[in-house]
């Protein structure tokens, strides 16, 4: 026995006679900025970790294949990890870096390839950056893995990964 079906408004077994039966809930309340604080205390100042991004923004990368995004989000995450600025962006609209954790996790490149690129940005980098790199960076090749983002164990894992980074690359 279907309780749905055996409902007297359903119709045809696709669709409601009138509006189904909902479980009434409060409302959630939506922030509100307090205004009058806002408008008499300065605001500290916005911690960008790349230029025009935010701490705690979501942002991505969008290009056409083959046009180096990984290649370029692997240097994104060096920069920040070694404070090596081999895409020259200190000053970029007043940015300066801030080194910290970096998390990379690469769906599209098997180990061998993040390998590769990652000799050859290291090639570019002073010994101190290199050990910064390699203190606060976390790279990972995902290929093969089974990895899902719809998965609970994988969010579960990239959030654990993820705890206590400036940067977050997926």
């Amino acid at each position: 026995m279907n309780a749905l079906r055996d409902d007297p408004r359903w119709r045809d077994g696709n669709s409601w006679r009138d509006d189904p039966p909902t479980t009434e809930q409060p409302p959630l309340p939506l922030p509100r900025l307090d205004l009058a604080a806002a408008f008499a205390t300065p605001p500290p100042p916005l911690d960008f970790v790349l230029p025009g991004f935010v701490e705690g923004a979501v942002g991505s990368i969008v290009a056409a294949g083959a046009t180096g995004k990984s290649f370029f989000a692997l240097q994104l995450a060096v920069h920040l990890a070694g404070g090596a600025d081999t895409l020259e962006l200190a000053g970029v609209s007043g940015w300066e870096p801030t080194t910290g954790r970096v998390l990379y996790l690469g769906g599209e490149d098997p180990e061998g390839v993040l390998a590769q690129r990652m000799y050859a940005i290291g090639q570019r980098l002073s010994p101190d950056q290199q050990a910064a790199a390699a203190e606060n960076l976390h790279a990972a090749a995902l290929v093969g893995m089974g990895a899902r983002i719809d998965d609970l164990r994988w969010q579960q894992r990239i959030e654990h990964a993820a705890q206590g980074c400036r940067l977050v690359i997926v």
